[in-house]
């Protein structure tokens, strides 16, 4: 998965519950990730744990990482107020 990102050195983590995945299994798959990408030299430039988009209670979760540049930066740190996420 990383092979197939675009250069960069900083990047955007979701980690996303399927439905009946628990938040502690959401929490160690964020570590494990940000492990990896720290062993590549990849800073973490912002994160979502949760379940944004659970599929019938399913187990497990997916995994989203994109590299990310100032101005997108920009537009990650907006205000948000949806039905799903409030920042």
């Amino acid at each position: 998965m990383l092979a197939a990102l675009p250069p960069g050195d900083r990047a955007l983590l979701l980690v996303n519950g399927l439905g009946a995945t628990t938040a502690i299994e959401l929490h160690n798959a964020f570590a494990i990730a940000l492990g990896v990408l720290g062993d590549r030299r990849v800073e973490l430039a912002g994160s979502l744990v949760g379940t944004w988009t659970p599929a019938l209670d399913m187990k497990g979760f997916s995994l989203t990482v994109t590299m990310i540049d100032e101005g997108w930066r920009r537009l990650w740190d907006a205000p948000a107020w949806t039905a799903a996420l409030r920042k």
